[in-house]
C-alpha cells in the first residue's frame, strides 16, 4: 500500500476534484495550474480557477494510457497579512467523482 496515490503528497496539495486515493499505481504522473485574483480592493476575499490533470499506469508497466482531467474554483480568506496565508475552500469535478477541501494557513 505504499505506492504513489493521488491527494496522498506531503502537503495533501494534489488532486482537486478527486478523492483521495481514487487512483493508485506505482507511477503517476500530476499536472496542475491555477488562476488567482482578489476579489476585494484590500485583499482580505480572494479566489482562485485550476484544472489539473494525471495518470497512474498499469502497474509495473509504466504506460500511461488513461488520463483523468479535472477543474475547479476555490475561495480564499486572508488569514494573516503579515505572512500572507490563507483560508481555503476549494470544490473541483472530474468525471464521475468531486472534492471538497478546506485548507488552513495556505501561503502563497
Amino acid at each position: 500500500m505504499d505506492l504513489p496515490s493521488i491527494g496522498w503528497d506531503r502537503d495533501g496539495k494534489t488532486g482537486r476534484g478527486f478523492t483521495k486515493n481514487r487512483y493508485r499505481s506505482n507511477a503517476l504522473v500530476y499536472f496542475e495550474t491555477e488562476y488567482r485574483t482578489d476579489i476585494s480592493r484590500n485583499g482580505f476575499w480572494g479566489a482562485v480557477f485550476f484544472t489539473n490533470i494525471s495518470s497512474v499506469s498499469k502497474l509495473d508497466t509504466y504506460e500511461f494510457k488513461k488520463w483523468n482531467p479535472a477543474i475547479g474554483t476555490g475561495i480564499r480568506i486572508k488569514w494573516n497579512k503579515r505572512n500572507g496565508s490563507n483560508l481555503a475552500l476549494d470544490y473541483g469535478i472530474s468525471k464521475n467523482d468531486w472534492s471538497l477541501r478546506l485548507g488552513l494557513s495556505e501561503n502563497f
